[in-house]
């Protein structure tokens, strides 16, 4: 991960960290779109790409904290029961951080 907390994974094709823009085109099938929208709306954002940004922050956050070996939760409005969502994509940056975890106590040794 870089200072400013943009991900870096040597598979996918990073770009400088500049004030240029990128277009990205994303195909949607008509339902989701929809909720796309809905969504946007909801959250009072004035626009899709708002939105996206917004979910990569999101998505940062998690997978952050699960490297860290922290668990994702949603507490129950009368706080009695935690609920862990399945984020399958999320799994693989638990299991990540264990490779990690045990490449540095093998380096370490």
């Amino acid at each position: 991960m870089t200072q400013s907390g943009v991900l870096e994974d040597p598979g996918i094709e990073t770009f400088p960290s500049t004030p240029k823009k990128f277009r990205v085109q994303l195909d949607f099938a008509a339902d989701d779109f929809n909720e796309i929208n809905v969504l946007a709306k909801k959250l009072g954002l004035s626009t899709r790409a708002e939105l996206f940004r917004s979910a990569l922050i999101t998505l940062r956050w998690m997978y952050n904290k699960k490297i860290q070996g922290c668990s994702i939760v949603a507490m129950s409005p009368d706080h009695e029961r935690l609920i862990e969502p399945e984020f399958s994509f999320l799994e693989r940056a638990g299991h990540h951080k264990n490779l990690h975890d045990k490449e540095s106590a093998v380096t370490s040794s």
